[in-house]
């Protein structure tokens, strides 16, 4: 009987879905691939919360970082950006969201978000479809996300004043990590076959 149990417990785990950020592996190759294929590549820190919701950001404990945020540029490895800070988004991100902690410094690899879409997902049937992924990451970038117009004119009004970039923790990383540092190198050995 005990056998019995422990067989029903075993096969009851394996059929549960488990959901869980995933993103490739990284080396030389695939660095490569994604900086030929990425639209901006940046060094930079997390320096303020990025919040439609007054009530949140009253009572967030502000010092120590966050998921949507406003980000200090402070050298390009690829692209252009029209300011020094930039807004990064991932409301749409789930497991593969980046808690950036404030004065941090971060490499990303981000795509720019040109709009943000009021709709109802109950009456609308042709809904724009999403961004392809960044290269090399797993996750799908879309460019609409939020249901409620109030979310989508708080975050237009950043992308004409800042920019606005999603990026996840498998476009994010930390600037001493060692998947950083492989980026770093890849800029260096095309800097030197300009």
């Amino acid at each position: 009987m005990r056998k019995l149990l422990l067989f029903t417990f075993f096969l009851f785990l394996m059929t549960q879905q488990v959901f869980a950020c995933q993103c490739e592996a990284l080396d030389s190759i695939s660095v490569s691939r994604i900086f030929d294929k990425a639209e901006y590549i940046a060094i930079g820190r997390a320096i303020g919360l990025a919040s439609y919701d007054e009530a949140f950001l009253d009572n967030f404990e502000e010092n120590t970082g966050g998921f949507d945020v406003y980000f200090q540029i402070d050298s390009v490895l690829k692209g252009e950006f029209k300011s020094k800070i930039i807004v990064i988004n991932q409301m749409h991100e789930g497991s593969c969201r980046k808690f950036f902690r404030f004065g941090e410094d971060y490499l990303i690899i981000g795509s720019e978000v040109k709009k943000f879409m009021h709709y109802n997902a109950y009456e609308e049937k042709n809904l724009p479809s999403p961004a392809p992924p960044c290269p090399g990451m797993t996750e799908v970038l879309p460019l609409f996300f939020p249901a409620e117009k109030y979310q989508a004119d708080f975050w237009n009004s950043l992308i004409n004043k800042f920019g606005v970039f999603v990026a996840s923790s498998c476009s994010t990383f930390d600037i001493n990590s060692n998947d950083a540092e492989l980026f770093f190198e890849e800029h260096r050995r095309r800097a030197l076959l300009k």
